[in-house]
């Protein structure tokens, strides 16, 4: 009778056992049921967007706080199909160089050349600048005050016709510019330069140094310039204003044999402005 328990005994154990082993196992069993039983879930979401564009209005674009004042001047008349058109321009006014106020009354002067000289700004190029482009430059008619303020929809007369311009180009604002001028050369980073009217450099040359002597009087007689496309474009290029390559630059010889050229620079305190148009 006690083997027979004890046989009892060792069974239920063995059940008990088997029982424990099943729970942590996983098994096979009835798996391909499982398997067809699953979810196929697919989602499909349509989500409708309605915009409308909104008028910002005009904004600052000159201000006597140089603190406030613009580092980069776009140009170019971008048509874009979403955004409609972009047309970007400016105006500036040239102040003496470093050197001081000029004078050219001395005997055998005569003019080379004029050359506006405008810094590449690559880093705020937009859309397609590996084209051609046309720019021209025009010499302002009307006076702009340094101690206004100006915003993005203000014009400036001009003469009517350009004093320079710059025709069917592609940019090149990788390279450096070497100019070699009496013997001597000069390295500057990338820039445009666009020969101006000689008109307008012998009229530079023929200022009285009364009229140098002090700024307002020169500025009675240069006013500044404004710089504009004359074609769609397929971008929008940027150029630094107030730099030490900014310049515009006006060779002269003396005598027919010494070279010398003297810069008018855009400053701090040059009245300058960007115009926007937007379609």
């Amino acid at each position: 009778m006690k083997k027979h328990v004890f046989a009892w005994l060792f069974l239920a154990a063995g059940v008990v056992l088997l029982s424990l082993g099943s729970c942590t196992e996983s098994s096979p069993l009835g798996a391909e049921l499982v398997d067809q039983d699953k979810y196929q879930v697919e989602f499909q979401d349509t989500v409708t967007i309605e915009a409308s564009t909104v008028d910002e209005g005009i904004i600052r674009t000159y201000s006597p706080d140089q603190t406030l004042q613009l580092t980069t001047y776009m140009f170019g008349n971008l048509g874009d199909p979403i955004f409609g058109s972009i047309d970007a321009s400016f105006y500036s006014q040239f102040r003496y160089s470093t050197a001081g106020a000029p004078s050219f009354q001395d005997d055998g002067i005569t003019l080379d050349s004029l050359v506006l000289m405008l810094e590449y700004d690559s880093s705020a190029f937009y859309g397609n600048v590996e084209s051609l482009w046309n720019i021209e430059v025009y010499e302002l008619s009307e006076t702009m005050d340094p101690d206004a303020t100006y915003n993005s929809d203000q014009a400036f007369a001009t003469v009517p016709s350009p004093i320079g311009g710059a025709y069917n180009f592609m940019p090149n604002y990788t390279d450096s510019i070497e100019i070699i001028r009496g013997g001597d050369t000069t390295t500057f980073i990338p820039h445009l330069r666009i020969r101006l009217d000689d008109v307008v450099g012998q009229r530079l040359l023929d200022i009285d140094s009364v009229d140098y002597a002090d700024i307002n009087l020169f500025l009675d007689q240069f006013k500044g310039i404004n710089v504009r496309t004359t074609s769609p474009s397929e971008g929008l290029l940027a150029f630094s204003l107030n730099t030490s390559t900014t310049r515009m630059a006006l060779y002269y010889s003396v005598n027919d044999t010494t070279k010398r050229s003297y810069t008018f620079d855009i400053t701090g305190g040059s009245a300058k402005s960007a115009k926007f148009e937007h379609q």
